[in-house]
């Protein structure tokens, strides 16, 4: 730490000071203001009565390197960062299991504004330099960009606001409370859903759409957690998909519409499609199927080979709505 006064003999009250302090290897985090934990700071953070900031600085953030300036503008502190993401920090930030879907690195930045009552954070990128391999609709090359955007507001009020955009495929937004707990939101795919009262709905218009993209997830769920509620470990209470080409378990249904609720005991999912038209009720702690549907023409891809695919057929029709149980090894 340096520091230099200026006290003036006949008016103290007009004293002067300037200083400075050298970040070496340092860290910082702060959760109440969602700020990240940021490791091996380093840096030379300058003062005076008039204000700080902090040019050049350099950090560590998810094993990553960050260029950070810090500096104060009228009542608000802003921070301004960059860097870069690659697979690996992202696997760190969102899960390893979501590993196998992202190869290379982007460019991200960011800037944090903290006022006396509120704060602010913007992170953007054009994601080019990073390819995404994990929903038809969602995949990207490398050399293409798309522009990603997380807004996070908070506020004198007892609610935070976070907002995401992916392109113009995804536009979501939550909102947080006190306890750090989102308690309303929605996720739009193609779409724009009306937020709810209280949960989190999905809405999505997709071309096409297989099961197996997100068996990684449930993978998951069931590892850590085989005896909760699915509506526990869920977070999302209502997911309303439109899907022109729709896979699930090796069956195809075209100009499908799934209405997917979670309950304490598994979900009730309603089916219209070409092909099938019912209901199917999950009872998870019997590991239990029941189906009532009014109709079922199966088109089933069966991948053999890498070079070949083979469709078989079944039909199962009735003049009456039909219930079946089925239990799922």
């Amino acid at each position: 730490l340096e520091l230099t006064l200026n006290i003036p003999l006949k008016d103290s009250d007009s004293m002067r000071y300037m200083g400075s302090y050298l970040f070496n290897g340092a860290s910082m985090q702060n959760s109440t203001i969602d700020l990240p934990l940021l490791s091996d700071i380093r840096g030379r953070l300058m003062f005076n009565e008039d204000g700080i900031s902090l040019q050049k600085g350099n950090a560590m953030f998810i094993d990553r390197p960050l260029a950070l300036s810090l500096n104060n503008d009228d009542s608000k502190t802003v921070m301004n960062f960059s860097g870069l993401i690659d697979a690996k920090s992202l696997g760190t930030a969102i899960g390893d299991e979501w590993l196998e879907n992202f190869d290379g690195e982007a460019e991200w930045k960011g800037k944090f504004t903290l006022t006396d009552k509120t704060s602010n954070l913007i992170l953007t990128s054009d994601l080019k330099g990073l390819s995404i391999e994990f929903l038809q609709d969602f995949n990207k090359k490398k050399e293409t960009p798309m522009p990603f955007k997380l807004i996070k507001q908070t506020s004198g009020s007892a609610e935070d606001q976070i907002d995401i955009s992916y392109g113009d495929l995804i536009n979501a937004q939550f909102f947080r409370d006190s306890n750090n707990s989102i308690n309303r939101g929605f996720i739009g795919i193609n779409t724009l859903p009306k937020m709810p009262d209280e949960g989190i709905i999905l809405s999505a218009n997709l071309n096409q759409f297989d099961s197996e993209s997100l068996n990684f997830l449930f993978e998951k769920n069931n590892r850590e957690d085989d005896s909760g509620n699915i509506s526990d470990n869920f977070p999302i209470k209502q997911a309303l998909l439109n899907v022109d080409e729709l896979m699930i378990k090796g069956n195809k249904l075209t100009k499908a519409f799934i209405d997917f609720m979670p309950n304490d005991d598994g979900a009730n999912i309603t089916i219209d499609s070409e092909e099938v038209e019912g209901e199917i009720k999950w009872f998870q702690s019997e590991n239990l199927y029941q189906l009532k549907f009014k109709k079922m023409h199966l088109v089933r891809n069966d991948k053999k080979s890498l070079g070949a695919e083979t469709y078989t057929e079944e039909n199962i029709t009735t003049d009456e709505e039909s219930k079946q149980s089925h239990s799922m090894s």
